[in-house]
């Protein structure tokens, strides 16, 4: 087997961590192993999906729900909304409503909206506005071990950043064995899918 030849198809550039990462370990840069680890990364990585998705589709669920909560089903259109959004989040929302050529409900614009857009929206301001309004996060949460909604809100926009920036890397096939919460990030999605619902993480 030409280990060069395999190399050259996988591109040197992208390979040239792996072979970092093996001299790290042995002194040398030895192609085998770092193979093996690119091997490695591609199956850790592949064996995160199904948890990612799952995580991906209740977070984007969750905010609409908290949004709907407040300001109704055609919230992706209410100016009310609009106003409390930041500048950027603004334009995000605006630009992808815009892309849907005749706008019918929310459902269209949900799964359009950049997963940023609805981790971003995790924040203190929309606390009164979002998360406490008619205790929608106490209700959201059966399960949760935080005593106020915003201990829960925190350590979701925590944890959601953590697991948005592993996927990231995950999605476009970068290595995650240097990521610092590599062995983690399954256990926070399995315990904020808990909160959630017992039988979802079941």
């Amino acid at each position: 087997m030409d280990n060069t030849k395999i190399i050259n198809t996988l591109s040197t550039s992208r390979f040239s961590t792996y072979l970092y990462a093996s001299k790290k370990h042995t002194g040398n840069e030895d192609e085998q192993l770092a193979l093996k680890l690119y091997e490695w990364n591609a199956t850790v990585s592949s064996h995160y999906l199904l948890p990612l998705h799952v995580f991906e589709v209740f977070l984007r669920n969750l905010v609409s729900e908290a949004i709907e909560n407040r300001y109704g089903k055609d919230w992706p259109v209410d100016p009310q909304f609009n106003y409390t959004l930041k500048r950027y989040e603004k334009a995000e929302l605006e630009s992808t409503v815009k892309k849907q050529k005749h706008y019918r409900d929310a459902n269209q614009v949900i799964p359009e909206l950049k997963f940023y857009w609805f981790e971003h929206l995790l924040t203190k301001k929309q606390d009164v506005r979002l998360w406490k309004h008619r205790n929608f996060l106490e209700k959201a949460f059966p399960h949760s071990p935080y005593e106020t909604a915003e201990e829960l809100r925190q350590e979701l926009r925590e944890r959601s950043t953590l697991i948005r920036n592993f996927r990231n890397r995950c999605a476009h096939h970068e290595p995650i064995f240097y990521h610092q919460h590599v062995l983690k990030i399954y256990e926070y999605i399995d315990e904020i899918i808990y909160w959630r619902c017992a039988d979802t993480r079941s």
